[in-house]
């Protein structure tokens, strides 16, 4: 059985200790409560179980994390809490409010005889069931898509300095105008919102894309204020503000960092009581968030009143543990750094969590605001990772027909950075949180001396952008020119690039500087070695098609091999080490029928006329006959007679004289 995860079990021990510290102040009252489960039953690890966690995820989700771990995009984190530990936990009489995957864990409304029941239920200690979660049946279907790319303004794109209104100082600052002046826009990139609530009926918000939305407050999917039914008037204020930053596209009054960008809209918290049962709100938006397919998840909340500043060491806040086991999922996660500065060691969490990139606040003229938090993490990390302005930036005032203000906190630093991460994502697909923190963390203003104000500094989007905005990949092949600073050696040609397959053409297909050692006409003949199937590029005499020398050992004319039957007769000559004796002549050659007479070696037996006595055996005037077929022999005399003599017995007949 796989074993709890460590960040897990540390989240026990920190629960532990928490929950004793309300016991002892609350009074025996219903609280929230979180319930942590020792593993996941007999049935954790197995095929069943892991089929039934990957059908829960949405294919944007699935593909993301498969970029992230292509052998195990779905794990031991991502299936179900069985069933009878649920019911074990009902049994008390306590209320479940979520069930969380990724913690093992349930959130629960309980009296104090009831948690001391949960305390000591056998699921407490590891008892093992088999179960499954069904998805809520609010849940949008999977196969929804992306709504088609679409302004509300009337304006072109990249926009005009007027149409962004008095947002244009802040997004400036953070190099947005130049990542919109390259084409960027957010579109493609699902941005997720995690906060109080949203009114899109600002016309700033009006034409936002929407994927889906949910309340995990009332457990619907109206995250705008509902009259009566709302926890508090004017819950919906903060994440519309937060929301604007991203999405406005009012041109000419404001304008987002990524108004192109289609949205998940999760509603956690509640802006009547600050309580630790908004941590469970957090970590089931997150979950959703992420199971929905979004590409990054920002969120301007965060929790302090239950944690000591011991405790923000990256492992024991429950948002912090579920920041992080998002993050190791492909999800880039933003969280505010928090407003209680300027001292040090003043985060809130989930900004402690390494995965997460933690945003402070800065004014307009890029100095630190007083309010935003500091780090160190208390296991003395630098936290924030970087900064954006954070103080009198322009928001979208909800409730209004068309009004806009001022405001403050890390709670807009936040959605301002998260905009220009979609803008990176859009840019480059592939990234994760890691190359996403990298960008950003390389090229903000303290790059080289980040400290616990501003991190690494104030973001610079365009310089984040690298070659996407400052180079040209005319071919669309993905890579970018070598002439401004990419690798890619001829951008004209879309199958010439670094990684490519070398082909056989003359040219440097795969950018390595050199081509291919059969590629090319090295001896200038008008070969060439691969394409052409010249088999010596060295050598201009030796090509397709030249004139072949025989018995050279050399294949001038690339047919595989040396001449050596230059007569055609099938038979090599002498000179090659065969047994042609002219093999000028197609008509002499070992299997030729001597010719009697005409003084040549038809045959290459090695004997002429005079000398053959087995082919040309005739007395003079008798015309000679054979199984050879020699003919027309000449001469008397005693040899005469012994050639006769010879070709007689051959025959068969009496030889002369007998």
């Amino acid at each position: 059985m796989p074993p709890v995860p460590t960040k897990v079990a540390a989240l026990v021990m920190a629960l532990a200790v928490l929950g004793g510290a309300r016991e002892a102040s609350a009074g025996a009252v219903d609280r929230p409560i979180w319930v942590v489960f020792r593993d996941k039953g007999g049935e954790a690890g197995t095929s069943a179980s892991r089929a039934e966690a990957r059908a829960r995820l949405s294919p944007r989700s699935l593909a993301r994390r498969t970029r992230m771990d292509p052998e195990s995009p779905v794990g031991f984190a991502d299936e179900a809490i069985p069933a009878a530990y649920l019911d074990s936990v009902r049994g008390t009489g306590a209320r479940i409010r979520h069930v969380s995957r990724w913690l093992g864990a349930v959130s629960v409304d309980a009296s104090p005889e009831q948690e001391a029941r949960i305390r000591a239920l056998p699921a407490v200690a590891a008892v093992q069931a088999v179960a499954r979660r069904l998805p809520s049946p609010e849940e949008p279907p999977w196969d929804v898509a992306l709504p088609p790319a679409r302004r509300q303004g009337a304006g072109g794109w990249p926009p005009d300095i007027e149409e962004y209104g008095e947002a244009w100082e802040q997004l400036a600052l953070v190099g947005v105008p130049d990542l919109h002046a390259c084409g960027l826009d957010g579109a493609g990139v699902v941005v997720g919102i995690q906060d109080t609530g949203f009114d899109r009926s600002h016309p700033a918000l009006a034409g936002a894309q929407v994927l889906a939305e949910r309340d995990f407050l009332t457990g619907d999917d109206v995250t705008a204020d509902e009259g009566a039914d709302e926890v508090a008037r004017g819950q919906d204020t903060h994440g519309t503000q937060v929301m604007s930053l991203v999405a406005a596209d009012a041109p000419g009054r404001m304008l987002g960092v990524a108004p192109r960008a289609t949205f998940l809209l999760s509603k956690t918290e509640d802006v009547s009581r600050e309580v630790p049962i908004e941590e469970d709100h957090w970590v089931a938006g997150l979950e959703w968030q992420e199971a929905m397919g979004a590409d990054l998840v920002t969120s301007s909340l965060g929790y302090l009143d239950w944690y000591s500043p011991a405790d923000l060491d990256g492992e024991t806040a429950v948002t912090t543990v579920a920041a992080e086991i998002a993050a190791s999922r492909g999800l880039i996660v933003l969280n505010a750094a928090g407003n209680l500065g300027p001292g040090e060691g003043t985060l809130i969490a989930p900004a402690d969590a390494e995965a997460a990139l933690t945003v402070g606040a800065v004014d307009l003229s890029g100095s630190t605001a007083g309010f935003s938090s500091r780090g160190p993490t208390a296991d003395g990390r630098v936290k924030p990772d970087v900064a954006a302005p954070g103080q009198d930036v322009l928001v979208a005032r909800p409730g209004t027909a068309d009004e806009y203000q001022r405001g403050s906190g890390t709670s807009f630093a936040t959605p301002l950075t998260a905009g220009v991460v979609a803008l990176l994502l859009q840019a480059w697909p592939e990234w994760g949180p890691e190359e996403v923190a990298a960008a950003l963390t390389s090229t903000a203003s303290r790059a080289g001396t980040p400290d616990n104000e501003q991190g690494h500094g104030l973001v610079d989007g365009l310089s984040a952008a690298g070659l996407y905005c400052s180079c040209h990949d005319l071919d669309d092949d993905g890579h970018f020119d070598a002439g401004c600073g990419g690798d890619d050696c001829d951008d004209s040609h879309p199958g010439i690039h670094p990684g490519a397959v070398e082909a056989c053409d003359g040219r440097d297909g795969d950018c390595d500087g050199e081509l291919d050692p059969e590629e090319g006409d090295g001896d200038g003949d008008g070969w060439d070695a691969c394409a052409d199937g010249d088999c010596d590029d060295a050598d201009p005499a030796v090509h397709p098609g030249a004139a072949e020398v025989p018995y050279d050992g050399l294949d001038q004319d690339c047919d595989g091999g040396d001449l050596v039957d230059a007569d055609g007769d099938g038979h090599a000559g002498e000179e090659a080490g065969g047994r042609d004796c002219d093999d000028a002549d197609p008509a002499r050659s070992p299997a030729a029928s001597e010719e009697c007479g005409n003084g040549v070696d038809d045959d290459c037996d090695g004997a002429t006329d005079a000398v053959d006595a087995v082919d040309c055996p005739t007395a003079p005037g008798e015309a000679p006959s054979g199984p050879d077929g020699c003919g027309g022999c000449g001469g008397g005399g005693a040899a005469t007679g012994l050639l006769l003599l010879v070709c007689g017995r051959r025959r068969g007949g009496p030889a002369a004289g007998e």
